[in-house]
């Protein structure tokens, strides 16, 4: 499974993209052979960050968007729970 974890109109860290791909592990690691790829982006607008993920499953891609928050990692926990 690749994770690529890309971001915009911010700087991304080696923590946040540490914590999101451990997170992305933890949520989709059982079925870590169907999905081939998870590509999940990071977007600062104003103060509020959202995050919109793409997982590739076979036969059925999953698409979700969190709403705007303060922390990446309450956008990250919405938009990985939606994807579930």
């Amino acid at each position: 499974m690749d994770v690529i974890v890309s971001v915009r109109h911010f700087e991304l860290n080696d923590e946040i993209k540490k914590q999101a791909v451990d997170m992305i592990n933890a949520a989709f690691g059982e079925f870590r052979l169907k999905i081939s790829q998870v590509n999940l982006v990071l977007d600062m607008q104003k103060e509020l960050v959202k995050a919109s993920i793409n997982v590739g499953i076979k036969d059925y891609p999953v698409t979700a968007e969190s709403a705007g928050y303060d922390t990446v990692y309450k956008a990250l926990e919405e938009v990985l729970t939606k994807s579930e």
